[in-house]
């Protein structure tokens, strides 16, 4: 009877979880929203199409901003960061935030492909922001 690890990599020295893993062999993905000088209720995306055949699954997200200009800066930075499924129109997470916020997500929200995943980033401040976010995962 076989005992320990099946040797696949010849040299096999660890168990990796799924989005470890993706990040070793290079099926690890990530994408930036970025906006400046962003008005309240406009918003920063980036959109990524899923290959047919593909799944994404989306691990962590990220977000901040911080007011355009000088004479703002000591006002809150109140802010979301928001991914969605943009064929489908369903929202999978909206989070909010004072100056930013994140997230890890033990059961990560997936996108089939086919579809696209919009991230977008939200000013709810009473002045222009810049703003960036990003969310990252692994496609399998």
């Amino acid at each position: 009877m076989a005992r320990g690890y099946p040797d696949f990599e010849g040299d096999k020295q660890a168990v990796y979880l799924q989005s470890e893993f993706a990040a070793k062999v290079g099926t690890q993905k990530t994408f930036r929203a970025r906006g400046l000088n962003v008005a309240w209720d406009e918003y920063a995306y980036v959109d990524y199409a899923v290959p047919a055949g593909k799944t994404l699954y989306i691990t962590w997200m990220g977000f901040e901003g911080c007011a355009t200009l000088q004479e703002d800066a000591d006002n809150n930075q109140v802010m979301g960061g928001d991914i969605y499924n943009h064929t489908t129109g369903v929202a999978l997470i909206e989070q909010g935030g004072n100056g930013g916020g994140g997230l890890t997500f033990p059961t990560p929200p997936k996108i089939v492909g086919g579809d696209t995943v919009r991230y977008q980033i939200v000013p709810r401040a009473n002045h222009n922001m810049d703003v960036y976010g990003d969310i990252g995962g692994y496609e399998i």
